[in-house]
């Protein structure tokens, strides 16, 4: 069997839901090929850089417009959106099904949507899975070829279905997460393994991949005024120019630690009493797995509003909307009642269940057998 994943650089999010839904196929059928390409980078890797840096400069200097072109490309039609990229993706994606693959999987809209139209145009059967990677549904999702969407919550099922899609091609999984984020390990010893004490409480500074979209830098700045009552671990992603800047700046700093880019971002999480990030759908899921209380300060607009609206309705998180909500915040939850931060939890793990991956991975095993 060839599975064929398809994901896109836009943030980490949907390439961390491809390699935990690879890492789950290839658990449940070691004997199954599993490749996951990067849907931008297949049209061309200079393009794959050009558009990485105008998502990056439009989401950091334009975030009004970020979110007005999401709200107006959420069209009823589910066909509808930028008619460019389907164009320039039709022939790459119809190369890449040469290999025959016994299933498509999408977690970023686009690829999946082009395939279903070659589904549709070139009179093609192969099953097309869509893996919803946010809290909410974006037009852009949906397509009347789509055999089977594995989605977050039971709440995004309905949101699909009033959107007119069939509720048996509807599949509540939760969101692929690395098995790592359900695997937590001990705080002693992740926080030993990072060099940070046992008598202060840790509070983790995140914000995706590209971490100067989260503000970082300032909420980092802004908990030096606690830095003789609690630890601050800053992540500070792929963004390499703010890993030396803060590096500089608070890097001496008692009890702060920067760390650029990992993709062993769970034991950092284990080590933490508490995680401030914006509202990037898999860091969420990743914080829910682990049972990590969330504070989310700085979201962009778009899915990440609707993530951020939907974690703080179900009590999973609390949101900051400036910075002295923020500092006021942070004290709240590292004084809190036990019993306050367990709900949390709880109330986390309804939203991201365990096993997500593993779910994924069966849904996606049975569909591909089972051919078309």
């Amino acid at each position: 069997m060839l599975v064929q994943i398809l994901s896109a650089p836009y943030g980490e999010g949907h390439r961390r839901a491809a390699r935990a839904l690879k890492s789950a196929i290839e658990k449940r059928n070691p004997a199954w090929e599993v490749q996951v390409s990067d849907f931008v980078h297949l049209l061309h890797p200079s393009l794959d850089a050009l558009m990485r840096v105008f998502y990056l400069q439009c989401v950091s200097q334009a975030p009004f417009f970020y979110d007005w072109f999401y709200r107006f490309t959420d069209k009823p039609e589910p066909r509808s959106g930028c008619y460019l990229s389907d164009y320039l993706g039709f022939p790459t994606m119809q190369r890449l099904l040469r290999a025959m693959p016994d299933v498509v999987v999408a977690t970023f809209p686009t690829p999946g949507r082009i395939c279903g139209e070659i589904k549709i145009r070139k009179k093609l059967k192969f099953p097309l899975v869509m893996v919803i990677t946010d809290f909410a549904v974006h037009a852009e999702w949906c397509h009347p070829a789509v055999d089977l969407y594995l989605v977050a919550t039971g709440d995004v099922k309905v949101s699909l279905e009033k959107r007119g899609v069939p509720p048996e091609r509807i599949l509540p999984v939760g969101i692929p997460v690395h098995p790592e984020f359900e695997e937590p390990v001990h705080r002693t010893r992740a926080r030993a393994a990072l060099g940070l004490r046992n008598d202060l409480p840790v509070v983790l500074v995140a914000g995706g991949s590209y971490a100067r979209l989260g503000d970082v830098g300032r909420v980092a700045r802004e908990l030096l005024r606690f830095q003789n009552e609690l630890q601050v671990v800053v992540l500070t992603g792929r963004d390499c120019g703010l890993y030396r800047k803060l590096s500089r700046e608070l890097g001496s700093c008692p009890n702060f630690k920067i760390i650029g880019y990992t993709e062993r971002v769970a034991p950092v999480m284990s080590a933490a009493d508490l995680i401030i990030t914006k509202a990037g759908a898999l860091t969420l899921a990743e914080a829910a797995a682990l049972g990590l209380p969330v504070l989310i300060h700085r979201w962009v607009g778009g899915q990440e509003a609707a993530n951020a609206s939907y974690f703080v309705q179900k009590g999973a998180a609390l949101a900051a909307y400036g910075n002295n909500e923020l500092l006021a915040k942070v004290e709240f939850l590292l004084s809190a009642p036990d019993g306050f931060r367990e709900q949390m939890r709880e109330k986390g793990r309804l939203v991201q269940p365990p096993g997500a991956a593993a779910r994924g991975a069966a849904a996606i095993a049975r569909l591909a057998e089972a051919g078309l």
